[in-house]
């Protein structure tokens, strides 16, 4: 049994309080029976796992296949890293992508956060299996030509303590900053000093431990936007002005860590690709280090798949603002079509559901990407109806009437989509920068929100998918406008292209 028992770290505190924890390198942690807490287990076994295939060249443009180990079975259970080896790998270099994007892989109590709470950040997830059987998830990929690349999030670290970094050694500022600054107040959970040594050795070394040791060839870095501003993003609507991005709001000690990170990946590892997730768009970010960038490769296009949705909206009658990034030229941060600003510029009464439900004013509220990124679900004796948990109000619906409507916002006919504004969007990007063009993430279809094609043909795919019957104009035109919309953003939104599993 290459497991060797559990392992503790026991602290003095200042105060004199005894406590204990995880290391912050633990490299194996699991959650025995019905305990809460993750234990670390000392993992060695008596045969490591040795690669044998060498390294896939870099690719010259990147098809990434964006992959969440857990659900990639049909089966109502968490999948493993051996299914994902024999059963899901075929199939991405069949459908010809070379390259892997694997979420969740970082250890995270937490399993509905899809990996973005971590607490053990040297630890692969072990709900999946011990960690050579992704050594060989990694091998194999390798062999078919797949460059495999993690969701690395660098951004904020979960709030646990007693398997987690916080309060590591009994205060708030072990790892991360003390006070207000140290807490992401809608994501909940804690904000890295970046400017202090350790902190920076911590997760340069995390870095290099996930190249080395598993063999993973780059990242895409999460929440870099978060990191960037000292405000976050959160509530802020960039527009492009370039006084929004060069200021005192810029957090200048991520921007170097940053800049370290790539610096050190690029370096050490010239084959290694990195990715930002920005939805600032913070000039420079991907300029090399010596011309005073950050030095990314490429950066996620995430003004496409929002554009996609702002042109096929579903058809709601009651419903919230759908997750349209807010944007500096409209006064309420949503970027509405003309023909719906009129109604939600002035006190507008929503009509009644029915004889029985009566609503008050409509109100839009200001959410910006950021804010609707890692939401919170609504108070459960909310009585507003299907809030989409994409636009989910901050901190319990803070500041906004309990009984409050958003707004109705009804879908664009096909023959009123301007093509000459989609195409504006996909091919709006800076010169020499290049860019991951997708038409939707997990961000769109698997976090809260509804992927294109059930908000193109909702329903009916439950009934009317068949083969065996004819297609109903409803899913044959939703599925001709889907191909049409992949290929779109294929062929015009950047050098590298996104698919996430879950479409």
């Amino acid at each position: 049994d290459p497991k060797f028992g559990q392992i503790q770290v026991v602290i003095r505190s200042q105060s004199g309080e005894i406590l204990y924890r995880i290391s912050p390198w633990a490299r194996y942690v699991v959650r025995e029976g019905t305990n809460v807490n993750y234990d670390w287990v000392h993992w060695e076994p008596p045969v490591p796992y040795r690669r044998r295939h060498p390294i896939p060249k870099k690719p010259k443009s990147l098809r990434i296949y964006e992959s969440h180990v857990g659900i990639a079975s049909p089966e109502g259970k968490i999948a493993s890293y051996k299914n994902f080896t024999h059963n899901v790998l075929p199939k991405v270099k069949d459908l010809g992508y070379n390259c892997i994007q694997l979420m969740a892989i970082m250890e995270h109590a937490y399993y509905a956060s899809f990996g973005y709470q971590i607490t053990s950040f040297f630890a692969a997830s072990s709900r999946y299996g011990p960690p050579d059987d992704l050594k060989e998830l990694i091998d194999v990929a390798h062999s078919m030509g797949i460059t495999v690349l993690l969701d690395v999030v660098h951004s904020h670290a979960s709030k646990n303590s007693e398997d987690g970094l916080n309060k590591f050694d009994g205060t708030d500022s072990a790892f991360f900053h003390s006070g207000p600054r140290g807490t992401h107040v809608l994501w909940d959970s804690r904000l890295f000093n970046y400017a202090n040594w350790e902190v920076l050795r911590f997760l340069l070394s995390n870095l290099r431990w996930w190249i080395e040791e598993y063999a993973f060839d780059g990242f895409r870095f999460d929440g870099v936007s978060s990191m960037l501003y000292h405000h976050h993003g959160i509530g802020e609507g960039f527009s492009g002005d370039y006084n929004e991005y060069f200021g005192m709001q810029v957090d200048e000690e991520a921007v170097s860590y940053l800049m370290m990170a790539n610096y050190m990946i690029h370096f050490l590892h010239p084959e290694c690709v990195t990715i930002a997730e920005d939805v600032s768009g913070m000039p420079a970010l991907c300029c090399p280090i010596m011309e005073g960038g950050c030095g990314f490769d490429y950066r996620l296009a995430m003004a496409i798949p929002d554009k996609w949705i702002q042109v096929r909206i579903e058809d709601r009658v009651w419903g919230a603002a759908d997750a349209f990034p807010a944007r500096q030229d409209h006064p309420r941060g949503f970027p509405l079509p003309e023909l719906f600003r009129q109604i939600i510029d002035k006190d507008w009464q929503a009509p009644a559901r029915n004889k029985d439900s009566q609503r008050p004013s409509s109100k839009l509220y200001k959410l910006s990407h950021e804010e609707m990124k890692r939401p919170k679900l609504p108070a459960v004796d909310a009585p507003v109806a299907a809030l989409s948990s994409a636009s989910v109000l901050p901190t319990d619906f803070e500041g906004m009437p309990k009984d409050a409507v958003i707004v109705i916002i009804k879908e664009l006919k096909d023959e009123d989509w301007d093509m000459g504004n989609i195409v504006y969007t996909l091919t709006n990007r800076r010169y020499g920068e290049k860019c991951i063009a997708y038409s939707e993430s997990h961000d769109q279809a698997l976090v809260g929100d509804k992927t294109l094609a059930f908000r193109l043909m909702d329903a009916e795919m439950y009934s009317y998918m068949s083969i065996l019957s004819p297609l109903t104009p409803i899913i044959d035109r939703g599925i001709q406008l889907h191909k049409m919309i992949r290929l779109i953003t294929h062929a015009l939104g950047g050098e590298g292209y996104l698919n996430f599993m879950g479409k």
